[in-house]
């Protein structure tokens, strides 16, 4: 995977990440040593990135699988939002005898344009973290580790919404500076999602003519079906979507 400037995206091939690949990342040690191949494994760093590989942990920014290999390792575990599901599944699959294999064919990613980085975005990233902990940390020798990475993760967390609290200081900020959204769709889930707390730029609209962002909200009289027709009718605008439900938007 490459960003919208050309760079290559490292996390595009993983490494499994355990006790010592989670140490040197959360250490630094990964990036002061990225193709080493003792300190690089949380990104296997040690493998070229223009070579055809099997590897631990592929991303869900673009993975294709089996739909008959999806179902025998029971899918998507349900408990990870957004966050963390890739890595989950790449373990599922691999644990079953499933190779997962990275081509360098490149595609384009826009990284980050799936969430808005307010505090519910760095709460669900750094939750999703403890989840894994949780679900692979079991084993008692890892026990002294799993609370120090937890440690490690709620610190990380910490710092995050931190940054954030101080860049949303609003006071005097310019009005050029605000998101403007326009919601649309099931009339139940644009009241949930009008409900949520959100960032303090953004500013909803009543005409859409006026929205940089469009969140289109699903529910029973707006299916994920309607949403792709009003999409494919209008397809030069920001998306979102909120699901009925579900606490925040995926774009």
């Amino acid at each position: 995977m490459i960003d919208g400037t050309g760079k290559y995206l490292p996390e595009s091939k993983r490494g499994i990440p355990d006790s010592w690949n989670s140490f040197c990342k959360f250490l630094g040690l990964t990036a002061l040593f990225p193709s080493s191949s003792i300190f690089s494994g949380y990104n296997a760093g040690y493998l070229s990135k223009d070579k055809e590989h099997s590897v631990p942990v592929l991303s869900g920014a673009f993975f294709m699988v089996k739909a008959s290999a999806y179902k025998e390792v029971g899918g998507f575990d349900e408990r990870f939002f957004m966050y963390g599901e890739d890595i989950d599944l790449s373990m599922l699959l691999k644990k079953q005898g499933y190779i997962n294999l990275y081509l360098p064919s490149p595609i384009i990613h826009f990284k980050g344009r799936s969430s808005i980085k307010d505090s519910q975005y760095v709460n669900r990233f750094y939750k999703a973290m403890l989840q894994f902990i949780d679900k692979y940390y079991t084993r008692t020798y890892q026990l002294p580790f799993k609370y120090l990475l937890k440690l490690s993760v709620l610190g990380k967390r910490s710092i995050a919404l931190s940054k954030i609290g101080g860049g949303i200081e609003t006071v005097n900020e310019p009005a050029t500076s605000r998101i403007f959204q326009y919601v649309y769709g099931d009339p139940r889930s644009c009241k949930e999602y009008l409900e949520q707390d959100k960032n303090s730029l953004i500013q909803i609209v009543s005409d859409p003519c006026h929205a940089q962002q469009t969140v289109l909200c699903q529910g029973s009289e707006f299916s994920f079906g309607a949403i792709i027709d009003y999409i494919r009718k209008n397809p030069d605008q920001d998306y979102f979507i909120h699901a009925l439900g579900v606490q925040g938007v995926i774009g």
